[in-house]
């Protein structure tokens, strides 16, 4: 595989947390762990920002009500609104 070799600093412990978790889910592999890794975040990401356009979705479609019922005083409540 042909690509950009990218050289950055890493604390010790980070280090050491990189080879345990290559270790668990890449036979050892940095780098298969570093782009499953990738795989994984941008996937996270895509989930993420479909939960943000669908929730812009449903307030256009339901806009909160002015009253909020957690909020709202039982005392105000007309007959009609009132549980037995």
């Amino acid at each position: 595989m042909s690509g950009e070799i990218m050289e950055f600093p890493m604390d010790s412990h980070d280090v050491a947390e990189l080879d345990r978790l290559a270790a668990i889910y890449a036979d050892g592999d940095r780098d298969a762990f570093l782009r499953e890794a990738i795989r994984f975040m941008a996937s996270r990401e895509r989930a993420e920002r479909l939960q943000r356009i669908q929730a812009r979705v449903h307030d256009t479609i339901h806009p909160p009500s002015t009253v909020d019922c957690d909020d709202a005083d039982p005392t105000e409540l007309s007959e009609e609104g009132r549980t037995p």
